[in-house]
């Protein structure tokens, strides 16, 4: 995964391969269209770039959420993320509202993806811990982490983001 190896000048020309992928309009699935767009705001969210991958997020989303046979899987999955680019603009209360929906999504309509389930625990717990909810925040990271601990425990990276939130709520409860 490149994301985890903090491969940035790998990340930067798949993000224009992606780019200029898209530029295809016509020949690509609309399947394969949203999928390489939702990853494509995953690469600006990790190159800081929120505004352009808040962009791409709420226009893939908006396509799948017109479609006649929802993809569900795929709106919480870029729900979850979403929700983590309003976090990074300050914006928790919305960022909550999204990631709420997200998870709501994933354990209504979705086969146990447990990474992304994760995933969004864990940044609804942060966005909690941003709100001054503590409590809430600890149990949503405990969550996240006992998934991470059960079904992904090579995804240390993840694992010690969420011990240092914990860490942090720890420190405001005491």
């Amino acid at each position: 995964n490149l994301f985890e190896r903090e491969n940035t000048s790998k990340i930067k020309t798949l993000a224009s391969h992606y780019e200029k992928f898209l530029r295809y309009d016509d020949l690509i699935p609309e399947e394969v269209k949203n999928a390489i767009s939702g990853e494509l705001g995953r690469i600006y969210i990790y190159l800081c770039s929120y505004q352009k991958a808040k962009e791409i997020l709420e226009n893939t989303l908006e396509r799948l959420n017109k479609k006649d046979k929802k993809d569900y899987n795929n709106i919480a999955y870029i729900l979850v993320y979403l929700g983590n680019i309003y976090n990074q603009l300050g914006k928790s209360e919305k960022a909550r509202d999204i990631l709420e929906q997200a998870l709501i999504i994933y354990n209504r309509y979705g086969p146990k993806n447990y990474k992304e389930i994760a995933i969004g625990l864990s940044y609804l717990g942060n966005t909690y811990r941003r709100l001054e909810n503590y409590e809430k925040a600890e149990r949503l990271l405990r969550q996240s982490l006992t998934i991470y601990e059960k079904y992904l425990p090579e995804d240390y990276v993840k694992v010690v983001w969420i011990l240092e939130n914990l860490g942090k709520v720890y420190r405001q409860l005491s």
